[in-house]
């Protein structure tokens, strides 16, 4: 099978039912007939967008933490998850779901994001033709958690759904599946964290706290996931693990609905009392460990939204007291803004150094733009000086330097784009993402894009173009000075990121870092696996010659010898 990843999830029985391209995994009996609740959530179509480095195949973790805490307060959970889009696997689900009914069933969930919410709302009225009214059909996800109780929105998915969980579902699902056991038909008026119908209109029961656990009470969620992360990766792989260390960020970026999902916090871990963490670095290194002596596991990569300095420190120092540094890799997301110290005016060259030691091999920076004004409109102002002494010091630690970057921003112009390419060239970030602008449920830019009428038009409205692969939006670049937009130059702009990531990684500049990374780091055999990553996807206009591949091999043997 091409997608292995599938097989280790069901394998590991993390994931019950599992329908992928065609092919089924799951046992119907044990899946559909024993359990109360299922939980559902999709898996991504096969890659739609030219992005080397980058996997379009994450799992749901915190649709697996749900099933994994109700299983633990003993409800029977199966958790399901499929391929949105591909029909085989919809009929097969279907037919799962269906011919194998459950009197016991009392919950289905449905953890979805934007783009997901159309599919969603036909799947649910199937189920809903298949089941009496004592299944109810809960919605959850990111998209649920950045809705306000007045919207329209809110009034549309009720039609299809008897409740929307906001925020964290761990304890809501918990008390709701209970409620509904010994309460019958009453409204779960007390329960936090729910939007249902009260005498026909949308009624919220009101936020509820942050989700406090101990990090022994259940499993915490770990996917096994041979695509999951992010590319180039060390030749030495045996098995992949994904992490979340903590839920949430404390920062405000107006593209983004970190704000009303998490409240700029992240979650804390009751244990060891350290603020606003899901799991202490104590515990997160000891899972590491745990998952490196039982299944070989040497490949870590962290979905936090984002990681203090600090509790990068502590894992680093736990990881190498436990003499895992040079044995594991792992990787995560962070901002460079985190590795400068604005006082001092230098970069934190002493914690990139330290990380790497612990076998840290690869961050990954929202840059977003370097454009201060952009960064201002975006709530993230870092001077692009910043940013490239950050990718330096990160290149000249041994840490593979990658960057997101985001285009399609209202006060975008022809000049910006041409100073994000060459920023690209010049910085010593070896590897890029370039997302089209998208103004999420529940951010300050949506408002602000409502309010202004910034839209390119009605369809880009929809949810399904909340996928950050297309321009939405109007901006300086694409708009004439008459108001109407310029065709040739949206399609430009719908063109810009698989021409300027072909152009970047064919230049001199780029391809003369990369060797340069590859025989200062010992890092040949990666940088050569990155390359032929980038030649089979048709990004490389000019090949990186045989003879700079011997220099990387001879490099690397010789640091060796």
């Amino acid at each position: 099978m091409q997608n292995a990843y599938i097989r280790e999830l069901y394998d590991q029985a993390i994931i019950d039912s599992i329908v992928y391209e065609g092919e089924i995994y799951f046992n119907p009996k044990k899946c559909w007939q024993e359990s109360k609740v299922h939980i559902i959530s999709f898996l991504p179509p096969v890659a739609r967008r030219i992005d080397p480095g980058f996997t379009e195949k994450w799992e749901n973790l915190g649709a697996n933490s749900v099933a994994g805490y109700l299983r633990a307060k003993g409800i029977k959970t199966t958790r399901i998850c499929y391929s949105v889009g591909d029909i085989v696997s919809e009929k097969i689900f279907l037919e799962g779901i269906t011919s194998h009914k459950n009197p016991e069933l009392r919950l289905i969930g449905i953890s979805a994001f934007t783009s997901e919410i159309p599919y969603t709302k036909e799947l649910v009225t199937k189920i809903r033709n298949a089941y009496s009214e004592k299944v109810r059909l809960i919605l959850g996800g990111a998209h649920a958690s950045s809705l306000d109780v007045w919207q329209s929105e809110v009034r549309d998915l009720l039609n299809y759904f008897d409740f929307i969980v906001v925020g964290e579902g761990e304890e809501t699902l918990f008390e709701l599946a209970q409620h509904l056991e010994t309460s019958g038909s009453e409204k779960p008026l007390q329960i936090r964290g729910l939007i249902f119908k009260d005498n026909g209109k949308p009624f919220f029961t009101g936020t509820r706290s942050r989700f406090e656990i101990k990090s022994a009470e259940f499993p915490i969620p770990k996917v096994m996931d041979r695509e999951s992360g992010f590319f180039p990766l060390p030749p030495d792989i045996k098995r992949f693990a994904s992490i979340e260390s903590s839920r949430g960020c404390p920062h405000d970026c107006t593209f983004c609905p970190n704000k009303k999902i998490w409240g700029r916090q992240l979650t804390i871990d009751s244990v060891s009392h350290v603020p606003y963490k899901f799991i202490s670095p104590e515990r997160t290194a000891e899972l590491m460990e745990e998952d490196f002596i039982d299944r070989e596991s040497n490949y870590f990569f962290f979905h936090d939204s984002w990681i203090s300095p600090l509790f990068l420190e502590q894992l680093s120092n736990e990881l190498i007291k436990r003499d895992l540094g040079d044995k594991i890799h792992w990787a995560f997301m962070s901002t460079v803004k985190d590795f400068y110290n604005p006082k001092k005016r230098e970069v934190k060259t002493g914690l990139l150094k330290l990380i790497r030691k612990a076998g840290c091999f690869q961050i990954t920076y929202g840059v977003e733009t370097v454009n201060e004004e952009i960064g201002v409109s975006f709530n993230k102002p870092i001077p692009r000086s910043i940013s490239e002494l950050v990718l330096k010091e990160t290149f000249d630690a041994g840490i593979f330097p990658a960057i997101f970057l985001i285009i399609g921003e209202p006060e975008e112009t022809e000049a910006n784009l041409n100073e994000l390419k060459e920023f690209m060239k010049e910085s010593f970030a070896l590897r890029f993402r370039i997302s089209c602008c998208y103004p999420f449920f529940g951010s300050a830019l949506r408002e602000e894009v409502d309010r202004k009428n910034l839209w390119l038009s009605e369809v880009h409205k929809q949810h399904e173009f909340a996928t950050t692969s297309t321009p939405v939006l109007k901006s300086q670049f694409i708009m004439n000075e008459y108001g109407t937009i310029n065709q040739g130059r949206l399609k430009i702009l719908e063109q810009f990121e698989e021409e300027a990531l072909r152009e970047v990684y064919s230049s001199e500049q780029y391809q003369s870092k990369l060797l340069q990374f590859a025989k200062q780091h010992d890092a040949g055999d990666m940088v050569k696996g990155w390359i032929y990553l980038l030649g089979k996807i048709w990004l490389l206009e000019t090949p990186i010659s045989l003879d700079d591949e011997r220099n990387i091999s001879n490099g690397r043997r010789e640091k060796n010898g």
